[in-house]
């Protein structure tokens, strides 16, 4: 006998859920990216400032953009996601200064050395740039098309729960407000697989670049491809 798919919950979270589910979905993201190259460059190899800058993100977005969840029982938090809508952005929009004292602060005081800061503001830079560059030359569109459009920031599912239909629910219930809205969606990934995954979802490569992480010159930095995608506004689901 066939077994039905289970049945997955998904839900916006206030933009004040408390600071039990803050941590909670902070959790789902330090075991999503567990072991992660990309997020090591993020915090410059200080792997304890981890938990840090996913808190900063979904803070964020609580504050600027919306931050979902997902799981397989109404209360379940076994998949999150990020996301910006249109008129914001990640450190940048009418609530950057905000934003900045909700997380973005005390994880750069972290960082042990001035040149883990400077290497933030470089980053910043080249992670605007390749959006930019990619996004607006293939929409033909102003250079704020991602700034116009729905950007997913950060995604987790919690490794046991991959593949099972989380991720991609999370991605589905912002395209429906980006269709009613007639918008477009964009993301930002760093490895194949998820490059597989949001492909597999409708997404469509627009450009990559290679990121340099930081280094003291004791040893060769670290490097990662990084890829843009979008889903042009009357696009479908795969």
């Amino acid at each position: 006998m066939a077994t039905s798919e289970p049945t997955i919950y998904v839900r916006r979270l206030d933009p004040n859920p408390g600071e039990d589910v803050i941590q909670t979905v902070t959790d789902v993201m330090i075991k999503a990216f567990d072991g992660d190259h990309f997020t090591s460059m993020l915090v410059c190899d200080q792997l304890e400032l981890v938990p840090d800058c996913h808190r900063a993100q979904i803070r964020a977005g609580l504050l600027a953009g919306e931050v979902w969840v997902a799981g397989f029982t109404p209360d379940d938090i076994l998949g999150a996601a990020v996301w910006f809508g249109p008129g914001q952005e990640l450190l940048g929009g009418p609530n950057r200064k905000d934003q900045m004292e909700l997380g973005w602060k005390t994880f750069q005081a972290k960082l042990s050395e001035d040149g883990k800061r400077v290497w933030w503001r470089m980053f910043l830079g080249e992670y605007c740039t390749l959006a930019t560059n990619s996004l607006s030359r293939k929409h033909q569109r102003p250079d704020s098309w991602k700034f116009d459009s729905w950007h997913l920031q950060l995604l987790g599912v919690i490794p046991e729960h991959q593949r099972k239909g989380l991720g991609r629910a999370l991605i589905e219930e912002i395209k429906k407000k980006a269709d009613e809205q007639h918008l477009g969606m964009s993301v930002e990934t760093e490895t194949e697989k998820s490059l597989r995954f949001y492909k597999g979802v409708g997404f469509v490569e627009q450009g990559n670049t290679i990121i340099t992480g930081y280094t003291d010159g004791s040893q060769p930095a670290k490097t990662s491809p990084m890829y843009c995608l979008s889903i042009d506004p009357d696009a479908k689901l795969a």
